[in-house]
């Protein structure tokens, strides 16, 4: 491929991944890239063509792709969104842990604070040790988990960028192929 055409290509992928898209499953089901009126646009063909569709806009334009082959290669490119939301429910699940724990914690340092008035000084000086060493803990594991959480939405954004990548270059194909089909 020679070096204008070659940057024609990335041109014109790169004006596509500018385009909303939303790929309508069914009435409930889909994924989308852009804002919720662009949704509101998408569903308002189900009624006429029915479910399992991609609608785009281009060049001010919208279009539907109702090609078998291309659909499955659409939803390909969409489906990596599994790994990274089991990831995200397994931090969700371990933050709700911690959360608990700090919330015990606080419990503890009020009811250590009650007893310091009538307790034996050294009991409720091992008590506090105690209850800031567990408190260490929970620090760390909070830190622990940030950093996972980071890395999850570094790895997400990546995704993100590659989902558009792939869907500019299949909207591109459909334009170009004739399998967008016009829509007003």
């Amino acid at each position: 491929m020679t070096r204008l055409l070659c940057a024609l290509v990335l041109v014109s992928t790169a004006a596509f991944a500018e385009d909303p898209w939303v790929l309508v499953r069914d009435p409930q089901r889909v994924t989308m890239s852009g804002d919720l009126k662009n949704l509101d646009r998408a569903r308002k063909y189900l009624a006429k063509f029915g479910p399992g569709y991609l609608w785009f806009r281009h060049a001010g334009k919208e279009y539907l792709v109702r090609d078998g082959k291309l659909l499955r290669q659409v939803e390909e490119v969409v489906q990596g969104e599994g790994a990274t939301d089991a990831q995200e429910a397994l931090l969700e699940a371990q933050e709700q842990e911690l959360e608990r724990h700090q919330q015990r914690l606080e419990q503890h340092q009020a009811a250590i604070e009650e007893w310091e008035d009538s307790a034996d000084r050294e009991k409720l000086s091992t008590a506090q040790e105690r209850l800031n060493r567990a408190q260490e803990e929970v620090n760390r594991a909070q830190e622990k988990l940030s950093r996972a959480q980071e890395k999850l939405g570094r790895a997400e954004e990546q995704r993100s960028k590659e989902m558009e990548r792939k869907m500019a270059a299949l909207i591109a194909a459909a334009v170009r192929d004739g399998k967008a089909q016009e829509v007003k």
